[in-house]
C-alpha cells in the first residue's frame, strides 16, 4: 500500500517539535518498516524557500515552503492547491491528513481516498486568541475546521474530548477511536525518579502557560524543599522566552527553573527517567503526548482540566487535576505529591498499566492500517 501523510514533518529524528510531529513521525516510520508499505510525507514549513525531497527513516519526505501571504483570509487556498497537486503527483492509495484545515481540505480536493485525524480543536484554540489579528485567525481556523469535517468521511479520534466537541458536526462521518502512539523507550524507563525534579514537556508558548508554572514555583520556594523545574521544549518566540527568563531571575528562581530548549527524543526520555513528576499547566490540550509519555514511564502527572486532559489523568488514581491559571492550586498539588511519595508512585504505576493497554505503537499502527483498508474498501465500492 502506498500511503501519504499530510502534516508538518520533523526536520530530523533529533529535532521533533510538538506532539503532532512526534505522532506523525512515529506512525510513518513504523508503517514504513512494514515492508509492503511505501510511505510519503507532505510537509509545508515556514522559513523554507524551495522544495526539497529526502528519505528519512524509510519515509519519503516532500518539504514545501509554507505559503503565508493572506493565508488566513484566503482560508489556506495556496496550501490547499499545492497539497492537492502534490498528492496527485505521488498517487497514494490512501492519504492521511493530520490537521483539520488546509492539510485536510487540500487532501479532500485531491480526490484521493483519505482519512483525517483531529490533533487539535481549532475552535477551542481560537477562543484563546486576542486582538483583531487573533479574531481573524480564529474565524479562519473555525471556518476551515467546519469545512474539513463537512467533507470528511473517516475521522480518527484521539480522545473522547474530540467526540464531545464535534458530536453535532459528524453527520455521515465514520469515527475511529485510536490513541496516539508512545515510543517504546518510555515504556522501558525503570525506577521512580526524583520526586522534587519536575518535568514540563512541550513547546514554551503562551498556550502551554509556563507563566503559571513559574508563579507556582515562587509559591513553593519558601517551603524550603530543594526542587528543580525543567522546561523541555523550544520557544516559538525569542522575546517570550526572554520575558520568562527575566521573570525567573526577578523571582530569585534561576537555580530552580531551567529552560532546556529543543531536545532530542532520547534526551527527553532521559529527562523523564530522572524526573519524579510531570506537570502540564496548559490552557488547552486535545490529547497530550507529554501526559501519555509520562504514563508510559510510570510517572504521576499534575495537569490542568483543559480540554482532553481529564480523559488521560484520573484525579486521585493516576495524578492530580487542577484549574487553569491557578498557581496556588498547582503548587498545592505538587506539595501533595511530595507529602506522600508512595501514593504518588502508586499513581504513576496505575498510569503505566493504562498506557500499556492503550498507547503501545504496534497496536496503534495495526488499528490505523485497518482504517486505511476500510477507506480503500469503501472507495472501491463507490467506484464500482
Amino acid at each position: 500500500m502506498r500511503i501519504a501523510f499530510v502534516a508538518e514533518y520533523p526536520a530530523s529524528p533529533e529535532r521533533v517539535v510538538g506532539g503532532v510531529q512526534a505522532t506523525v513521525r512515529r506512525l510513518a516510520t513504523e508503517i514504513a518498516r512494514r515492508a509492503k508499505h511505501e510511505v510519503h510525507a507532505i510537509s509545508f514549513e515556514g522559513g523554507r524557500s524551495t522544495l526539497a525531497q529526502e528519505e528519512m527513516e524509510g519515509v519519503r519526505v516532500h518539504r514545501f515552503p509554507l505559503p503565508k501571504r493572506l493565508g488566513n483570509v484566503t482560508l489556506g487556498w495556496a496550501e490547499r492547491r499545492e497539497t492537492a497537486a502534490a498528492l496527485r503527483r505521488i498517487g497514494p492509495d490512501v492519504a492521511h491528513a493530520h490537521v483539520l484545515g488546509p492539510p485536510a481540505l487540500g487532501t479532500a480536493d485531491s480526490g484521493i481516498p483519505w482519512v483525517a485525524t483531529a490533533h487539535g480543536i481549532q475552535t477551542a484554540y481560537g477562543k484563546l486568541l486576542e486582538g483583531w489579528a487573533g479574531r481573524v485567525r480564529a474565524w479562519a481556523y473555525t471556518t476551515m475546521e467546519r469545512e474539513s469535517l463537512r467533507r470528511a468521511r473517516h475521522l480518527i479520534v484521539i480522545s473522547p474530548y474530540v467526540l464531545e466537541t464535534f458530536t453535532d458536526r459528524l453527520h455521515g462521518v465514520r469515527v475511529h477511536a485510536i490513541d496516539n502512539p508512545v515510543e517504546d523507550r518510555f515504556f522501558r524507563i525503570e525506577g521512580d525518579g526524583d520526586p522534587t525534579r519536575i518535568l514540563v514537556s512541550g513547546r514554551v508558548v503562551p498556550l502551554k502557560d509556563p507563566e503559571t508554572m513559574i508563579a507556582a514555583a515562587a509559591l513553593l520556594a519558601p517551603r524550603g524543599t530543594s526542587f528543580t523545574i525543567r522546561f523541555a521544549g523550544p520557544a516559538d518566540e525569542d522575546s517570550y522566552l526572554a520575558m520568562l527568563t527575566a521573570r525567573v531571575r526577578d523571582l530569585g528562581l534561576s537555580d530552580r527553573v531551567h529552560f532546556l530548549g529543543s531536545i532530542s527524543p532520547e534526551a527527553l526520555a532521559r529527562e523523564m527517567a530522572e524526573a519524579g513528576l510531570l506537570v502540564l499547566p496548559s490552557l488547552q490540550e486535545t490529547s497530550s503526548l507529554a501526559i501519555m509519555e509520562a504514563m508510559a514511564s510510570g510517572r504521576p502527572v499534575v495537569a490542568t482540566v483543559a480540554g482532553g486532559n481529564a480523559h488521560l489523568v484520573e484525579a486521585g488514581k493516576t495524578g492530580w487535576l487542577v484549574p487553569t491559571r491557578d498557581p496556588r492550586r498547582l503548587a498545592q498539588a505538587i506539595v501533595e505529591s511530595w507529602g506522600d511519595t508512595e501514593d504518588a508512585r502508586a499513581r504513576g504505576r496505575r498510569g503505566r498499566d493504562i498506557a500499556e493497554r492503550r498507547f503501545r505503537t504496534d497496536s496503534v499502527v495495526s488499528r490505523t492500517l485497518q482504517v486505511y483498508e476500510e477507506v480503500l474498501a469503501e472507495s472501491g465500492a463507490r467506484a464500482a
